[in-house]
């Protein structure tokens, strides 16, 4: 609450020069703060005490009899108690108001970037739309971002994977996503409850991590709000611009840097993804549409070159150590992908000692590893487009060609087939194709990131957690993509047009 702002108000409103909209303003303040009632009161008694001293000087002069003193002092008593007694009337005619309008309208709006995905559940009957939440429903996103927003005026930019449910047009719960919110005046008191943090906005923009598997984070980029923890110790504390926190198992909110970089403030135009350019004047750093795109640090080891590229400049390996290193462990489980990369490499070249375009994971483990490679069985046979996930890998009956750019990709919805097998689709030149499944499929837990052996991404080698073993690339790469979904046919073609 702003405390000059809700002076200014009351006094308006005493007054009488209050607009229609900033008595609408004073009401979200009386009905979020009811200490802003209080103050109400005392500005009246204050407002109407020199109104009566001006008169009666006016009249009496710098004398004032005691008997006027007296009836002065019990119409104020009166007034106070009447003046109480109108909060409350106010604060009740709110309350309808408030009633009336969830009556009328608290559906919450959202749009779609391309390629999301989402499905909705609906305990209250009412839902008109597959566009529109009813207070009742659950959306599930499970890739892509929403654009939400509400009755009362709220935006927000969510991002998958995510879950929420739209308690009323002033209250989100969310276990799980990562959102931005834009609150204005008029939505004062706009509730966002995870499953550790409760967060009310006191007019402003912040953003919200909801992760399952880590502690809670709440953003503040402008204005300020209340967070509380909602466990064990249940701290509390106003936090203002810049100022974030983590929740704690405790239920301490514990101080963190903020990160306004890793919320989207608008849909992209495509799947969130993270790409390597190598146009850039930081030519090895990521780029992208990706939340984690800003917090990406990526280190170029043995000394790689850039050379002209599909597009622009291309990362050019040798095969001799050169490869990126990054900080980013990528995305785990089953979670849908797309990787995608334009590759040159050149006939003479071997490329049989299993050496990654890209790689992530837990190459120790069963299924812990994502790899997209070229391979060849021996240096003299041809080279297919192969996924490896550790114990269980898929492989191309076409084969790539060499001594020209070629468009190489890979995508999962994540789901798993009667066998065990993971989903996965093969492009070459955006076109689907056949491949041949090795190894062991079940059980098929996805790509391990937590372990101590899980590499983060890493583009141009093999990830063995011992890099005296690691197998390097030789070959020309341009812009390699890592997208936060599955992509369709339609759209892989469309990623490898010239």
């Amino acid at each position: 609450m702003n405390l000059p702002d809700q002076t200014i108000l009351i006094q308006k409103l005493l007054d009488g020069s209050i607009e229609t909209d900033e008595l609408h303003q004073l009401e979200q303040i009386f009905r979020a703060h009811p200490e802003a009632i209080d103050a109400y009161i005392d500005m009246s008694e204050i407002h109407s005490f020199l109104g009566s001293k001006e008169a009666e000087s006016a009249q009496y002069g710098t004398v004032v009899p005691m008997e006027r003193i007296v009836r002065r002092q019990k119409r104020r008593q009166l007034k106070v108690a009447a003046l109480a007694a109108a909060a409350i009337v106010l604060i009740s005619l709110l309350s309808l108001q408030l009633f009336w309008f969830q009556s009328k309208s608290s559906d919450l709006a959202f749009s779609t970037s391309p390629q999301s995905r989402f499905t909705i559940s609906n305990t209250n009957q009412k839902q008109r739309s597959d566009k529109t939440l009813s207070p009742g429903s659950t959306l599930t996103l499970s890739q892509g971002s929403l654009e939400l927003t509400f009755a009362t005026g709220v935006t927000s930019i969510l991002v998958a994977p995510a879950e929420i449910t739209l308690v009323s047009e002033n209250t989100l719960k969310m276990p799980e996503g990562r959102a931005w919110f834009n609150v204005p005046k008029q939505a004062i008191g706009f509730k966002v409850i995870t499953s550790e943090l409760e967060i009310t906005d006191l007019g402003t923009q912040f953003g919200v991590l909801a992760d399952p598997k880590n502690h809670d984070e709440i953003h503040v980029f402008k204005g300020s709000v209340i967070a509380k923890a909602t466990r064990g110790n249940q701290s509390e504390s106003t936090l203002y611009q810049l100022d974030s926190r983590r929740a704690s198992a405790r239920g301490d909110l514990n101080i963190i840097s903020t990160q306004p970089d890793a919320f989207l403030t608008a849909l992209p135009n495509s799947l969130p993804n993270i790409t390597w350019t190598f146009d850039e004047k930081k030519p090895f750093q990521a780029s992208g549409s990706h939340p984690a795109a800003a917090t990406i640090k990526t280190k170029a080891t043995g000394k790689p070159t850039l050379t002209s590229g599909r597009f622009g400049q291309a990362l050019l390996l040798n095969g001799k150590g050169q490869s990126l290193e990054t900080n980013w462990k990528s995305f785990q489980g089953l979670r849908p992908r797309t990787i995608s990369a334009w590759v040159y490499m050149d006939s003479t070249d071997d490329h049989s000692d299993n050496s990654a375009i890209v790689a992530w994971g837990d190459h120790s483990t069963p299924t812990g590893k994502w790899t997209l490679q070229v391979s060849q069985m021996s240096p003299e046979s041809d080279r297919k487009l192969r996924v490896s996930m550790g114990n269980t890998w898929a492989t191309t009956k076409a084969n790539v060609p060499t001594d020209r750019w070629v468009h190489l990709a890979a995508t999962t919805n994540g789901s798993i087939d009667t066998n065990g097998a993971l989903h996965l689709e093969l492009y070459i030149d955006g076109i689907n194709q056949e491949y041949s499944r090795k190894g062991s499929f079940a059980p098929q837990k996805g790509t391990t990131v937590t372990t101590l052996k899980a590499a983060p991404v890493t583009i141009g080698s093999s990830i063995h957690s011992r890099r005296a073993l690691r197998k390097f690339l030789k070959s020309k790469l341009d812009e390699v993509s890592i997208y936060d979904g599955h992509m369709s046919p339609e759209e892989i073609k469309d990623l490898a047009q010239p």
